[in-house]
């Protein structure tokens, strides 16, 4: 398994190496971050780690070549942070900083390291330890990714108004609406009547907006949830939800539990229901 090393001091390179080959990985080492990053970028064995030192330090490399780092998106203060965000775009991969200088970890933090390594203190057992946390650490997030599938929701939170018959006023909120509850919406004066079996909300539901914009509003959070769109249109300027449907006839939809609601339907979407459902 191949460990991959930016470090500029030369002392301190053949050192890491040696540390590596011990604790049975190959090393492949480079005194220039341009270097570890051309190793990549030429399809080589990928490594289980890097280990890149923070800075190039100053008198280590000629300036000429500090320069030429630069031009490369590499800078002589932050050299390894700016190699870590380049290996990121290319593959995950746990990173250890090492430095002479601790101060200096709290400018790597936002990179989220696997670890820090302190220069010249009990190199070889701290060696060992960042590099079993890294791994740690980094195949436990591996694990997680692959177990645990992204938060999928049905539900959705709309701005809406309605009014109550008791009081002649009209109220608006915000209403977290399952997908699963409308039965459809329709357009009206503008904006959209939404009938629902929501228990969270009074109805009909007046949403603010046209009734073509309320339809990608839902379409959009199903394909963003990677969850079914169940609306179709079923009249002019209106839409039913297919899972809701109870029974129909040649003119509208019935929908069980409410009884007193009917949607009308046009002709085709009638042959549609009958080629779904048969006569």
């Amino acid at each position: 398994m191949t460990v991959l090393i930016f470090e500029d001091e030369a002392n301190q390179r053949l050192t890491l190496e040696d540390l590596i080959k011990d604790m049975g990985y190959n090393p492949i080492a480079f005194a220039r971050p341009s270097q570890c990053l051309q190793y990549l970028q030429e399809g080589n064995e990928k490594p289980v780690l890097a280990i890149l030192d923070i800075r190039m330090q100053d008198g280590v490399l000629a300036n000429n070549i500090i320069a030429e780092e630069k031009e490369r998106g590499f800078t002589k203060a932050t050299a390894g942070l700016d190699l870590a965000r380049k290996i990121k775009e290319l593959y995950p991969m746990p990173v250890i900083f090492q430095t002479g200088y601790p101060e200096q970890f709290k400018h790597a933090i936002d990179i989220l390291p696997s670890a820090f390594l302190k220069k010249g203190v009990d190199l070889r057992e701290n060696l060992k330890q960042a590099i079993q946390l890294a791994l740690a650490k980094f195949n436990l997030s591996e694990y997680a990714e692959r177990s645990e599938p992204p938060y999928k929701t049905k539900k959705i939170c709309i701005n809406v108004s309605w009014s109550q018959p008791i009081r002649p006023q009209v109220y608006s909120s915000k209403v977290v609406l399952d997908l699963d509850d409308i039965y459809y919406f329709s357009s009206e004066n503008g904006g959209v009547k939404v009938y629902t079996d929501s228990d969270n909300a009074p109805e009909p539901l007046m949403v603010k907006m046209p009734v073509k914009d309320f339809y990608e509003l839902l379409k959009t959070h199903c394909e963003k949830n990677e969850i079914d769109f169940t609306f179709e249109q079923c009249f002019r300027s209106r839409y039913v939800n297919m899972n809701r449907i109870f029974a129909f006839e040649n003119n509208g939809i019935f929908f069980g539990k409410k009884d007193n609601l009917y949607c009308t339907i046009n002709a085709n979407f009638y042959a549609r229901l009958t080629r779904l459902f048969g006569e």
